[in-house]
């Protein structure tokens, strides 16, 4: 797996990882490591590899620990869970999960590809991963998305915006305030479905394989909800990576150009109130630059939204 994006979190080389952290993944493996290289780019802390191992094979390995980011190896231990859980039905083979001393992690199969460049000729093949991600069999286990969001989304939002800070943080986003306010109480509602969806299918957490099929990685904040809120965090996302209209990147979706628009209108409006949020806070250990990064997202979401309210 390469990467378009700069790299944005700190990385350990697998030599810096300690003793009993080499030790379990080689465990999963079932072979030992034989040359370890470093991947850069996306938001995880700590371990990033492709890992060579003695018979052979090309393998994927990420780790974390509690010093290096308090919230990483929960997310990581979420995202085994979750593998183990669609194992049967997902590409990347799911070798296991370890937790030991304060350190978290997963192995899987190594996905030869990159991700992916935004444009249009190439954006609507994207979007067939939601396709594939939502045809996944829902498996008891994984949260709905309503009850995922109220636990770990809703809590930095535009409601809890302006309560803490009197106003919305952009002249747009002031003169609109009531309304987006009002929109965002039917969040929990729009978020509801019966399909698997993936949670944060953003440009960085999809792979263009060497056979030039998308596939979904990094899986933590799956859910059963409504497939529409991936294409919109997609969407989003190739916009600002492509420098185009979220609303053109999105029309490309057969589930953006059937849903109801009101939906449609109600998730942005919570993706906004969430990337407002996480934007205003400070970066979180080990992951330098993410609040820049959020604050773009966000900006891409309000123009959609002034087009839309």
């Amino acid at each position: 797996m390469s990467s378009n994006l700069s790299p944005i979190s700190v990385r350990v080389p697998w030599g810096q990882l300690p003793a009993p952290v080499r030790a379990e993944i080689e465990r999963l493996a079932g072979a030992p490591i034989v040359n370890a290289a470093t991947i850069d780019g996306g938001f995880s802390p700590g371990l990033m590899a492709r890992l060579e191992t003695a018979d052979g094979r090309s393998l994927f390995a990420k780790a974390c620990s509690t010093s290096i980011n308090p919230r990483t190896p929960s997310m990581h231990a979420r995202e085994g869970r979750v593998l183990g859980l669609i194992a049967g039905s997902n590409p990347v083979h799911f070798l296991g999960d370890f937790s030991c001393e304060g350190w978290a992690g997963l192995v899987t199969s190594f996905v030869a590809g990159s991700q992916p460049v935004a444009t249009v000729e190439s954006t609507e093949a994207l979007f067939d991963v939601v396709d594939t991600v939502s045809a996944v069999p829902v498996i008891d286990g994984i949260d709905a998305h309503a009850d995922a969001l109220s636990k770990d989304f809703l809590w930095f939002g535009l409601t809890q915006l302006s309560e803490r800070d009197g106003m919305l943080p952009t002249p747009w986003g002031a003169a609109n305030a009531s309304t987006l306010l009002n929109i965002e109480t039917d969040l929990l509602a729009a978020a509801e479905g019966s399909r698997l969806i993936h949670g944060d299918l953003r440009a960085d957490n999809v792979i263009v394989s060497s056979n030039g099929a998308a596939v979904a990685i990094d899986w933590p904040a799956a859910a059963v909800g409504n497939p529409l809120f991936d294409v919109l965090t997609l969407a989003t996302s190739l916009a600002l990576e492509g420098n185009q209209n979220p609303d053109d990147v999105a029309a490309l979706s057969h589930v953006f150009r059937t849903a109801d628009p009101l939906l449609i209108t109600t998730l942005l409006v919570g993706l906004y109130g969430h990337y407002q949020w996480a934007a205003s806070l400070g970066d979180p250990p080990g992951i330098p630059g993410v609040r820049n990064y959020q604050a773009r997202l966000a900006s891409v979401l309000e123009q959609w939204l002034i087009g839309r309210i």
